[in-house]
């Protein structure tokens, strides 16, 4: 067998692992003949910044509004003191607890599919959103401080009592 048959031989080989992995969802990315099936469990708004702001949310189910609503989140708080949480207490030191935080879940869409998330800080020009389409059911914090909108998220299965992963 010469050098150049075992190569494409070696390659073939390769390239079929790959399309497997990428037909089973083994590679972690979104499979692509699946329908998303992603939901919303809650958002969180956290108001790092000094002043009281109002947050436009909106969350689009297949590119469907299914949840528009205006919340004023006063800026956050140490709990039991009248310092103002900054953004680096949040996420770097787990005995800080922030109030008030709202705390979205009622009213959020219960349909599964691609879910986006748009927050918007009404009369400052920031907007932000983040796009979600896989089969979890997420929690996402929005954090604002300074003009600038921050997303994170996590799995919160346990609180999608009908969820598929």
């Amino acid at each position: 067998m010469s050098f150049l048959s075992r190569s494409r031989r070696r390659a073939l080989q390769t390239l079929g692992g790959v399309a497997t992995m990428a037909l089973c969802g083994c590679t972690g990315a979104p499979n692509p003949f699946q329908a998303p099936s992603a939901r919303i469990a809650e958002v969180q708004l956290l108001n790092t910044d000094a002043a009281v702001h109002r947050f436009g949310l909106r969350i689009e189910t297949d590119e469907t509004v299914t949840y528009e609503r205006t919340h004023v989140v006063a800026p956050a708080r140490k709990v039991g003191t009248d310092e103002t949480v900054t953004s680096g207490d949040s996420s770097t030191n787990d005995s800080v607890t922030a109030e008030p935080v709202p705390v979205v879940s009622d009213g959020l869409p219960a349909e599964r599919g691609r879910q986006t998330v748009s927050v918007e800080v009404v009369g400052e020009g920031e907007h932000e959103s983040v796009t979600y389409e896989d089969e979890a059911c997420y929690s996402v914090v929005v954090e604002y401080q300074s003009g600038t909108l921050n997303f994170f998220s996590s799995r919160g299965d346990d609180k999608c009592p009908d969820s598929q992963s």
